[in-house]
């Protein structure tokens, strides 16, 4: 009897909900993952990647996303792949016998010797996977890189694999590159797919306008032979009411793999539960600590557009160790004109209550928060995305800032967010954090 292959890592499972979808893509070679913002689509795609054995991978997302899908292959992976990042046009792919893996920004694929290459990649090993993150990137086929991915480099591939929360971003015609991509035969040309699933309008300038969508019950029964889509509703039940999710952002290496130089100390020190001292045995830490912080910003800011392009409606508490960092961040929200307030340690008691109640009434899009200042006796059960800029060596420090939102009158699950710099020592600090955060909670409740 042949033993049965393991497509999933030891210690970890899928929710009911991710084994169907991994299941609904195998039944096919070229699929959807529609999936809201939050449900998992990342670990269904490595998952699907183990269990048809590619060979060649190619990962194409928003640039934010590349070291995320990094640490997913790796947690996810069963195969001993080999993994690339390609942060920058010179980075070069040392192919060896294993099962090879580059994860790639759409702009980047955009230059020629990386679209010559991944081209080659796709077509020289059996099966291979293109694996196209926040897809609806591709929604446009007057956009370079939906017909070079799309109609050039995904035939290439034996298998593809698009995720997207939000597949129809705007008009119906948007789904068309996709669908297209799935089945070709089943959509025919864009003119055609307008003609049968929008109304045309005569217009003096263009002569025909095409809007609105008709036909809607065959174009979703269609859709449905290669895409699948959860709700958050529809998949309650498997959830649990917090949701940790690490994003790892790309911030300066050296200043990032600096912070993680002669941290032993700390480690132990998070890890017995110890007040962090930040007196001189500790050298530099405390400056660090800040310069990290700001050092990620950039990033953050990166992160927070990709956010809000798939959530555009959602509320997001932000929390921050450094008042430094707050007010940096605060002022880059109100640039961008994101309706932002902020609770920091110099927040009057008049101000802070304000901002509260604004932001419980959904007049605020963003409340950025002080860890120690907007920690505690605050009611923020309105909204349920939480995102923490910098890590908190506490862990109680951190479960009680979640709780702010996860409390009495919340009616949604809480997903938290912890913004960490790639390579640096809150990559580890949050592994201790997380595992303590369960502990007491397994306890206390």
């Amino acid at each position: 009897m042949a033993e049965k292959k393991q497509i999933v890592p030891e210690g970890l499972t899928l929710r009911p909900y991710q084994k169907k979808g991994v299941k609904f893509c195998l039944k096919r070679s070229r699929s959807i993952i529609g999936d809201v913002m939050g449900l998992g689509k990342t670990p269904q795609a490595v998952v699907y990647s183990n269990a048809i054995e590619a060979q060649h991978i190619v990962v194409i997302g928003p640039a934010v996303a590349r070291y995320n899908w990094l640490h997913e292959f790796e947690t996810w992976g069963t195969q001993d792949y080999n993994i690339t990042v390609v942060d920058k046009g010179n980075v070069k792919v040392e192919l060896d016998n294993r099962p090879t893996v580059i994860i790639i920004s759409y702009h980047l694929v955009l230059q020629e010797k990386w679209y010559q290459f991944l081209s080659t990649f796709l077509g020289s090993a059996k099966p291979s996977l293109l694996i196209c993150d926040e897809a609806h990137n591709l929604g446009s086929w007057s956009a370079k890189w939906t017909r070079k991915i799309l109609l050039k480099l995904s035939p290439k591939a034996s298998h593809l694999l698009l995720l997207t929360g939000t597949p129809m971003r705007n008009k119906v015609d948007t789904l068309h590159p996709l669908f297209s991509a799935c089945d070709p035969k089943m959509w025919g040309t864009l003119k055609e797919f307008r003609e049968k699933y929008m109304f045309p309008v005569p217009d003096p300038y263009v002569g025909t306008k095409y809007i609105g969508a008709r036909n809607v019950p065959d174009l979703r029964e269609k859709s449905k032979t290669f895409m699948i889509r959860r709700f958050k509703k529809n998949v309650l039940k498997e959830l649990p009411s917090k949701m940790f999710n690490n994003v790892y952002l790309d911030v300066p290496s050296k200043l990032a793999e600096h912070s993680i130089e002669g941290m032993e100390q700390l480690l132990k020190a998070v890890e017995r539960g110890d007040k962090v001292n930040f007196s001189d045995n500790t050298g530099d830490l405390a400056k660090l600590r800040r310069q990290l912080g700001l050092a990620k910003l950039p990033a953050t800011i990166d992160w927070l557009d990709e956010f809000f392009e798939n959530e555009p409606d959602t509320q997001l508490g932000l929390f921050c160790h450094h008042t430094e960092v707050a007010k940096t961040l605060s002022s880059a929200l109100h640039k961008k004109k994101i309706k932002s307030g902020e609770i920091i340690g110099e927040t009057t008691p008049k101000r802070r209550n304000e901002n509260i109640k604004a932001f419980q009434d959904g007049e605020l899009q963003v409340l950025v928060l002080n860890i120690q200042a907007g920690g505690t006796a605050i009611n923020l059960q309105n909204a349920h995305h939480v995102a923490f800029v910098e890590v908190d060596y506490s862990p109680a420090n951190m479960d009680q800032a979640v709780n702010r939102f996860h409390r009495m009158g919340q009616k949604n699950k809480v997903q938290v967010y912890f913004l960490l710099a790639e390579k640096s020592i809150e990559t580890k600090i949050i592994q201790i954090i997380r595992r303590k955060i369960k502990e007491m909670e397994a306890i206390v409740g």
